[in-house]
């Protein structure tokens, strides 16, 4: 049996920072996305209120803008080693995050066996958003409880804390 290393991205891998953020950055959009942040920490927005709100707040997304903020973020130095060194010893590492898949798909270039994340319609947006295919903390369980692996998990923040304290089928802790 193989062992699965499940990342966060946002403040993980992503040194100090959030994919919104960086994106927010590109298209000088730092203040509503700083209000928006500020509601779903208070708990005015759930993840999915958060992705509807930025949604509406980035209409003039184009991929070109998504491909710059991915290519000048702060990324975690070595995630490409990291990920050959996984995979050299026959396991598999996957990103999971609520952030938008538009952006976080970025990371299968670098290495990751797969990567899930909030499903957004592909930008510019001409499509409504589904609130169902946006991910929440508890998502990350779900996810990692499917597969058939054990797992080790590295996460920086309190929607990652599910699945750190999440027993795995065989009654371990996830870490």
């Amino acid at each position: 049996m193989s062992t699965l290393h499940v990342f966060d991205m946002d403040g993980t891998l992503l040194a100090g920072t959030t994919a919104s953020l960086e994106i927010a950055r590109a298209l000088d959009t730092v203040p509503e996305l700083v209000a928006l942040e500020a509601r779903f920490t208070a708990g005015d927005l759930d993840t999915r209120g958060f992705a509807q709100a930025l949604h509406r707040l980035w209409r003039q997304l184009t991929p070109a803008v998504v491909a710059d903020a991915y290519a000048t973020s702060p990324w975690l130095s070595r995630i490409d080693d990291v990920c050959a060194d996984i995979r050299s010893r026959g396991e598999r590492s996957m990103v999971i995050t609520m952030s938008p898949d538009f952006f976080a798909r970025h990371l299968l270039n670098r290495g990751f066996d797969e990567v899930v994340a909030s499903q957004f319609p592909a930008p510019p947006f001409a499509a409504p958003i589904d609130p169902s295919l946006i991910l929440t903390p508890a998502d990350k369980v779900r996810i990692v409880a499917a597969q058939s692996d054990p797992c080790v998990a590295y996460g920086d923040s309190m929607s990652d804390a599910p699945l750190s304290s999440s027993p795995h089928r065989d009654g371990r802790r996830q870490r």
